[in-house]
C-alpha cells in the first residue's frame, strides 16, 4: 500500500499524479529530494469502494495501516497527487490540501482522509467544472515525504516573470517555511538568475551564503526546463547545509516575452485606398502589388539586388490585415526609411503624410559608429545623387510612364474579356500583373517627392511660425481626379437640356437606363458610354476589386448626374475655384515678407515643386484605378466561368479566395475539394468583422495574426463639441449625411458629407456638398486636397465621427478652427428631412 521511492515500479508510475513524477524526475536528475513514499490512485480507488453506511474511509485506511509496522509517520508531509494535478494544462493550485509536520501514524490516517476529501470539496469539483474537466472517475494518490526543517525556502521559475524571458529564471525566497510564501502569508524577496548572475529586484543587500543557495535554486529550474523542454517552476528549501527540492512542474500561465518583436499596425491613411472590410482577394492582390512596386522603387534607387533579396521580408510585409481591414505594417515601412538620408525627418514626414494619429517611438535611427559612417558614406551620397537626379527628371518620367501605362492598358482590350477561356483569363492575370509592376516604382517615387517636398515646406512654415492655412497646392481643372467631376457636370447639362433625356432619367435605373439610351438616344448613350470607359472604374472603393462599379451598374453614375441636376450645378459654368500660382503664394505672404531674397526663390520653388509632384500623383492615381479596374473585370470573368461550372455557387464569390489560391486551383496545387465552404467560412468572417470596430492603432507581439489586438470596446457616446485636424477654412452650418456605402447617397445638396475616409471616386460628392467631416486622414489626403480646391470648410481626423453623427444630425463645422458642434441630433429634429 505504502511504498518508497525506490519501489515504484513502471504499473505504480501510471497511478501517480503530476507531483509523484516531478519529484521522480528530479531525483532522476541528482537534486537532492526528501526521502518519500507512495499511495497510489489504485489503493485508494479500493478504500473509496469499499466505503459504507457502516465503514468510514478513516476505518478501512486504519484498519489496512495495522499490517504497516514498520512503517513510521515522524515528521511527515502527506500531500495530494491527484491524476492530471500540477500537469501543463492544469495546476490545481491552491484547490487539494496538504497536511505539514504529521508526527504519529494517528495524525497521519487523519491527513490521508483530509487530503483524499479534497479532491471530491466543492472547490475542486467547481475547478473541473470552470476547466471542462470530467468530474467523475477522479483518480487520486497520494505523497507521504519528510519533512526538511528548512531555514530559507521559496519558488522558482524557469522564466523571468517580468520580462518573459526564458534564459533567466525568477526565484522568490522567505525564511522558514515555504508554504507561507504560496499561500501568500508573506511577500518574501524576488530575485533573477540570469547569465550565472543573481540580481536583486526587492532587495540590494545579499550575502554571499544567499548567492550561493539562490545560484544553485536558479540553475536547477532552468536544468529541469531544459530536460522538460517547458517552462518549469519548482520548490525548494535550505537547511543550511544543503538545497532541498520538494516539487516541480509546468508553469500553465506563462506571462508575455516583452523582448518578443513588437509590430506597430496602423490605418489612418490606408483605409482612404481600402475602406472598412477587404475580401480576402484584394488584400491578397494588394500585397502582391506592394511587395513588388517597394522593391522597383529600391531598384530605381540604384540599391543592390543583394539588399534588395534581403529587404524582401519586409517588402512582403508592407500591409497587415487586422479584423479583415488593411492596416500599413508601420516597422516595415520605418525600415525602409532607413534607406533615406536624415532618418528623423523621414520619418517626421512620412507619419505626417500617413496620418498617423501616434508616432511609434520603439523606431529609431540605427546609431553607428565613426568607421561604420564612414564606410556608408559613399553609398549614402550615391543614394543622395541618384534620388535628386530622379527627381529632377520627375516631369520626364511621368511623361514616359503616362505613355507606356496607355499603351499596355489598351493592348488589354478590357471590353472583349468576355470572349477569352478561363486558361487565357488567368495567363492574362498573370501576364498584365507583372506589366503594370514593372514600372510602378515611378508612381512610388513621386510619392515619396511629395512626402519630402511636403516636409520642407511644413518645416519652413514652422521655422517663421505660420498659423494661416495651409491652402490647396493643386489648381487648374487639368487635375485628373477633378476631370471625372467635369464630365457629369457635362453629362447633367446633356440631360438637362433634353425632356426626353430627363424623362427616360426619371423612369429608369441602371443597365435598363442604359439600354434605353442606346435605343432610343444613341448621341447620349455614346457619351455615358465614354465615360464609364475612361472613368467607369473611379468610384468609391475603387481599389477594392469586390466594389461594384460603373462597370457593372452603371445607376451609380445617373444618381451623381440626377444629384447634379437637383442642386442646380448643370447652370454652373464653373465647379472648381480658378487658383493660380500667385494666388497660391500670396497664401504665405506673411512668411515670405519675412525672408531674405534667396530664402524667398527658394521657398517659392519648393511650393511649386510641392503642387508639382501633387498633381503627377493624382494622374498616375487614375492610372492604378485602372489597373485594379482591370483586374477586377479579370477575376469576375473567372468567377463567372467557375460558377457555370459549379466550382462557385456565385460569381462574386471568387472574392473570397486569394489570388494564389486561384492560381494554386488553375494548377492542380490547392490542398483540399472544399471550395465552396471555404468560401461561405470567409463570407461569415467578413459579416462578423463588419459588425467588430477596431482601433486606428494598435501594437502586437509575433505571432501578429494570433495576437489580442487591442479593440475599442468603449461605448460612444454624443459630446456636443469635437475637434479634429483643420484642412480646410469656412463656417458651415447643416444636416449631415453620414455614407458608407454608394446605398447612403440618396440626397447630398446642401448637406455636410461624413465619412469614414474617402477617395478620388469620391471627387463628384464634393460639388453636391458644403461641407465634409472626415474621420480618417491627414493634410495630404484626397478629401482635404480636394475640399481645399473647392473652398468647402473641412475636418478631418475625428475618430469615431460616423457613430458619434448619424444622418440627419444637424452640426456647425468650422473648418478653421477644425470644432465640430452639435446643434441638434435627429430624434429632436421634426420633419428632419425637409431642413
Amino acid at each position: 500500500m505504502i511504498k518508497a521511492a525506490q519501489e515504484i515500479s513502471e504499473q505504480d508510475y501510471v497511478n501517480v499524479g503530476g507531483k509523484v513524477k516531478g519529484l521522480l524526475l528530479l531525483k532522476t536528475l541528482n537534486f537532492k529530494v526528501p526521502e518519500f513514499s507512495i499511495i497510489d490512485s489504485h489503493t485508494i480507488e479500493q478504500w473509496l469502494n469499499r466505503v459504507s453506511k457502516d465503514r468510514s474511509l478513516k476505518d478501512i485506511i486504519v484498519n489496512d495501516l495495522k499490517s504497516i509496522d514498520n512503517y513510521s509517520f515522524d515528521n511527515v508531509a502527506v500531500r495530494s497527487a491527484v491524476l492530471g494535478e500540477d500537469s501543463e494544462a492544469h495546476s490545481f493550485a491552491g484547490i487539494h490540501q496538504t497536511v505539514l509536520e504529521v508526527k504519529t501514524k494517528e495524525e497521519g490516517v487523519d491527513a490521508i482522509v483530509k487530503v483524499i476529501e479534497s479532491a471530491f470539496s466543492k472547490l475542486a469539483i467547481s475547478y473541473r467544472i470552470k476547466n471542462n474537466l470530467a468530474t467523475d472517475g477522479i483518480k487520486i494518490s497520494i505523497i507521504i515525504q519528510k519533512m526538511v526543517i528548512p531555514k530559507f525556502s521559496g519558488v522558482a521559475f524557469g522564466i523571468d516573470m517580468q520580462t518573459g524571458c526564458r534564459r533567466s529564471a525568477w526565484i522568490s525566497m522567505t525564511e522558514g517555511l515555504g508554504e507561507k510564501l504560496v499561500s501568500g502569508a508573506v511577500s518574501g524577496q524576488e530575485f533573477i538568475y540570469k547569465n550565472q548572475t543573481i540580481i536583486p529586484i526587492t532587495n540590494d543587500k545579499i550575502s554571499e551564503q544567499h548567492k550561493n543557495i539562490l545560484s544553485e535554486v536558479g540553475h536547477a529550474v532552468l536544468r529541469v526546463s531544459e530536460v522538460q523542454k517547458a517552462v518549469m517552476d519548482i520548490e525548494w528549501c535550505h537547511d543550511g547545509q544543503h538545497c532541498w527540492f520538494v516539487q516541480a512542474r509546468p508553469v500553465t500561465a506563462l506571462p508575455a516575452d516583452k523582448n518578443l518583436k513588437q509590430t506597430v499596425f496602423d490605418n489612418s491613411n490606408i483605409q482612404e485606398s481600402y475602406c472598412g472590410v477587404t475580401t480576402p482577394l484584394t488584400f491578397s492582390y494588394a500585397s502582391i502589388a506592394y511587395s513588388k512596386v517597394y522593391a522597383q522603387l529600391m531598384r530605381l534607387m540604384l540599391i543592390p539586388e543583394k539588399e534588395i533579396q534581403g529587404f524582401s521580408g519586409n517588402l512582403s510585409n508592407m500591409l497587415g490585415l487586422v479584423s479583415g481591414r488593411v492596416y500599413y505594417n508601420i516597422n516595415s515601412w520605418y525600415a525602409g526609411l532607413l534607406y533615406l538620408p536624415s532618418f528623423g525627418k523621414r520619418k517626421k514626414e512620412m507619419e505626417d503624410m500617413m496620418g498617423l494619429e501616434k508616432p511609434v517611438d520603439f523606431v529609431v535611427e540605427q546609431q553607428f559608429s565613426f568607421l561604420e559612417k564612414l564606410k556608408k558614406t559613399p553609398q549614402m551620397i550615391k543614394l543622395m545623387f541618384v534620388m535628386g537626379f530622379r527627381f529632377y527628371k520627375m516631369k520626364i518620367l511621368v511623361r514616359e510612364f503616362d505613355q507606356w501605362f496607355n499603351q499596355i492598358y489598351s493592348s488589354a482590350q478590357i471590353d472583349k474579356i468576355y470572349q477569352l477561356n478561363e486558361y487565357e483569363i488567368v495567363e492574362n492575370i498573370k501576364k498584365y500583373q507583372d506589366l503594370f509592376l514593372e514600372k510602378w516604382g515611378i508612381p512610388v517615387l513621386n510619392d515619396t517627392k511629395v512626402m519630402m517636398d511636403m516636409g520642407k515646406v511644413k518645416r519652413k512654415l514652422e521655422q517663421y511660425s505660420f498659423t494661416g492655412e495651409l491652402k490647396s497646392l493643386i489648381y487648374g481643372t487639368e487635375i485628373e481626379s477633378i476631370k471625372p467631376t467635369l464630365e457629369i457636370h457635362k453629362l447633367a447639362k446633356l440631360f438637362a437640356s433634353d425632356e426626353r433625356l430627363l424623362n427616360v432619367l426619371a423612369k429608369l435605373k441602371g443597365n435598363e437606363l442604359m439600354e434605353a439610351l442606346m435605343c432610343l438616344h444613341k448621341s447620349a448613350y455614346d457619351r455615358v458610354k465614354d465615360y464609364i470607359s475612361n472613368y467607369g472604374d473611379r468610384c468609391m472603393g475603387e481599389l477594392k476589386l469586390e466594389t461594384i462599379t460603373m462597370r457593372q451598374d452603371p445607376e451609380m453614375l445617373f444618381i451623381l448626374i440626377r444629384n447634379f441636376i437637383k442642386a442646380d450645378l448643370h447652370h454652373k459654368e464653373h465647379l472648381f475655384s480658378s487658383h493660380n500660382e500667385k494666388d497660391l503664394l500670396n497664401t504665405f505672404k506673411e512668411v515670405t515678407q519675412k525672408m531674405n531674397f534667396l530664402e524667398k526663390k527658394f521657398f517659392e520653388k519648393n511650393i511649386f515643386n510641392l503642387k508639382t509632384s501633387i498633381a503627377n500623383r493624382e494622374l498616375m492615381r487614375l492610372h492604378r484605378t485602372k489597373n485594379f479596374g482591370l483586374m477586377r473585370e479579370y477575376f469576375l470573368a473567372i468567377g463567372r466561368c467557375w460558377q457555370k461550372r459549379n466550382f462557385l455557387t456565385q460569381q462574386r464569390d471568387i472574392f473570397y479566395l486569394t489570388q494564389e489560391e486561384i492560381f494554386q486551383i488553375c494548377d492542380g496545387r490547392f490542398y483540399g475539394n472544399e471550395i465552396k465552404k471555404l468560401v461561405e467560412l470567409r463570407k461569415n468572417n467578413f459579416l462578423e468583422f463588419k459588425e467588430s470596430k477596431v482601433v486606428t492603432q494598435m501594437k502586437a507581439q509575433f505571432p501578429n495574426s494570433l495576437s489580442l489586438f487591442t479593440i475599442a470596446n468603449d461605448i460612444i457616446g454624443k459630446s456636443d463639441a469635437l475637434s479634429g485636424l483643420s484642412c480646410s477654412q469656412g463656417e458651415v452650418e447643416g444636416e449631415v449625411v453620414v455614407v458608407n456605402s454608394p446605398e447612403d447617397i440618396v440626397d447630398l445638396n446642401g448637406k455636410i458629407l461624413v465619412a469614414e475616409r474617402t477617395d478620388p471616386g469620391w471627387t463628384p460628392l464634393f460639388a453636391l456638398i458644403k461641407g465634409v467631416i472626415i474621420e480618417k486622414g491627414s493634410m495630404l489626403s484626397h478629401s482635404a486636397v480636394i475640399a481645399r480646391e473647392m473652398g468647402i470648410p473641412a475636418v478631418l481626423g475625428i475618430q469615431d465621427i460616423t457613430k458619434i453623427l448619424k444622418t440627419g444630425d444637424v452640426v456647425r463645422l468650422d473648418g478653421t478652427n477644425g470644432n465640430i458642434r452639435i446643434i441638434n441630433i435627429r430624434e429632436e429634429i421634426p420633419n428632419h428631412r425637409s431642413l
